[in-house]
């Protein structure tokens, strides 16, 4: 595959925990993306360059979700946590398990 100048793809970058899904997950250009670098984006934040937008989409997701549920564990109460957790699992609003993986 041969991407030209002007020939657009996704990046996902990671997020603050002000970010929203369009600020980490965009389509750009070659000619676009130097400018972004030249206004700040750096490689600390990660962006990875995605051909396909259901793949870039989907990052954006993950990366969101991981800041989200790092602010929720940051910001819950004293002993709220165990420390010897031994497994995380992830609720959709009707009590489903649509993640979940050992700490171990």
């Amino acid at each position: 595959m041969q991407i030209g100048p002007d020939d657009t793809f996704w990046v996902v970058t990671d997020p603050t925990r002000e970010s929203e899904f369009a600020d980490i997950c965009f389509v750009t250009s070659l000619r676009s993306l130097e400018r972004q670098f030249r206004g700040g984006l750096t490689a600390a934040e990660n962006p990875t360059i995605f051909t396909d937008r259901a793949d870039a989409e989907a990052e954006a997701r993950r990366r969101l979700l991981a800041v989200r549920v790092s602010r929720a564990i940051a910001h819950s109460a004293p002993g709220e946590i165990a420390e010897n957790a031994a497994r995380v699992a992830l609720l959709d609003a009707d009590g489903c398990v649509v993640f979940e993986a050992d700490l171990q």
